[in-house]
């Protein structure tokens, strides 16, 4: 990042590019530039400079989502009473794709 860019920033504002989006809510930008990067909450409304504490935060959240996403399928899967051994089945012809 140059001088004359976050000059540029500082006097006309950053230009946001979203990266990551971690739920519909939550995603991390780039400024392209300067090349910083931002976390942005919808919910809260705000967009906030990306450091150490806020990737552990969103690491956290991404593998929570993972988790919820897998709790799903998970609980489908019960509910149409799919055998045990016929979703087996089907996961070794996906691996043979």
């Amino acid at each position: 990042m140059t001088r004359y860019t976050r000059a540029i920033c500082i006097v006309l504002g950053h230009r946001y590019t979203i990266v990551k989006k971690y739920t519909p809510t939550i995603r991390k930008l780039k400024c392209k530039r300067c090349g910083r990067y931002f976390g942005m909450n919808d919910d809260v409304q705000c967009i906030v400079p990306w450091d150490a504490e806020l990737e552990e935060a969103h690491r956290y959240i991404e593998n929570i989502t993972i988790l919820m996403e897998m709790e799903k399928i998970r609980e489908t899967e019960q509910q149409l009473d799919i055998p045990l051994k016929l979703r087996m089945d089907v996961l070794e012809c996906e691996k043979h794709s």
